[in-house]
């Protein structure tokens, strides 16, 4: 028994100094820039309860508003083609959420899917919205599931690979303990990882290029970047929009882009089925990002769907399949 107890006592002092390398690892220093180093030309700011939010405005106001949410780990860079190229139709608004890009990210609040949802409520609140369309790909389309059922202001719902039946990350990151969060907020900060990782997304990888680099990783540069995503890291779940679908009555158009290769095309059909009064578009040859793959065909989709999206009389569930344009 006493090669046991030694074996035992080896194994936890081994178990001890890894995870105080880990420690040592999470906080070793990491540099931040002011967000004034990182404004862009058509950068926006306004104050929702205290937090600053960036965003960006496309088109004629006077034209049916059209409010973009981005994904997990993104920012509002990903509407890039999309958003001047729906301009034509809509006035567009494309906005970094809490936590990500050049908005605050503060150590105090809830980065859980219903209340960014009811946060960007309050945005289009503050900013006088009315009969709005609101848009979201990835995690950006759970969030804007809360944001449709919150919002009276909102009359439609545009979804791009929505993280809502499923979201691609590993189940064990909904249970990570100090300091992992903080490991996995340092790991979406390095540039390399996150271009290899943005890359498996894409049939067409050549889409990330430098420059698309340099926009996705702004944020990581900006000040309290470390330690707010440390926050948003440990509060991750998924899940809570599944059992609001049925609630979801407002029209919303499904875009899908078929060739994604962590949410398979049954996805879709099984999201489609479960909206009452949905609208499925597959779009062939694209992956999970099908508006920067595909934009051209993704605001035809949606010009098509617009006066239905405005609030129009309630349709028959319809799914149809359109090549990449």
């Amino acid at each position: 028994m006493r090669w046991l107890r030694r074996a035992l006592a080896g194994f936890l002092t081994l178990s001890l100094l890894a995870y105080l390398g880990l420690v040592i690892v999470a906080y070793l220093p990491y540099e931040e820039v002011p967000r004034s180093e990182l404004v862009r030309a058509g950068d926006q700011f306004t104050s929702v309860h205290g937090i600053s939010v960036r965003y960006r405005r496309y088109g004629d106001p006077a034209s049916q508003p059209l409010v973009l949410l981005h994904g997990f780990a993104n920012s509002l860079q990903t509407w890039r083609h999309f958003a001047p190229a729906a301009a034509k139709r809509f006035h567009v608004i494309t906005l970094d959420m809490p936590g990500y890009g050049l908005s605050d990210k503060p150590a105090e609040f809830d980065y859980r899917n219903p209340a960014q949802g009811r946060f960007v409520a309050d945005f289009i609140e503050q900013l006088a919205l009315t009969d709005v369309v609101a848009g979201g790909h990835s995690l950006g389309g759970a969030v804007v599931v809360h944001t449709a059922l919150a919002s009276r202001r909102v009359t439609g719902v545009l979804l791009f690979n929505p993280g809502i039946l499923s979201t691609g990350v590993p189940s064990a990151t909904q249970h990570l303990f100090f300091p992992l969060p903080r490991l996995a907020a340092r790991q979406f900060g390095n540039r390399r990882f996150r271009e290899q990782f943005l890359k498996t997304s894409y049939v067409d990888p050549t889409i990330i290029t430098e420059q698309v680099m340099d926009d996705v990783m702004a944020g990581t540069r900006m000040q309290g970047y470390l330690h707010g995503t440390s926050v948003l890291m440990a509060q991750y779940e998924e899940g809570a929009e599944l059992p609001l679908l049925g609630q979801l009555t407002k029209p919303t158009l499904i875009i899908w882009g078929a060739a994604d290769r962590n949410k398979p095309l049954a996805e879709s059909e099984d999201l489609h089925r479960r909206i009452p009064n949905s609208r499925l578009i597959v779009i062939d040859n694209v992956g999970h990002y099908v508006h920067e793959e595909a934009p051209q065909a993704a605001v035809e989709a949606l010009i098509d769907a617009k006066a239905w999206l405005g609030g129009g009389s309630p349709t028959a569930n319809a799914s149809q399949v359109r090549p990449r344009r």
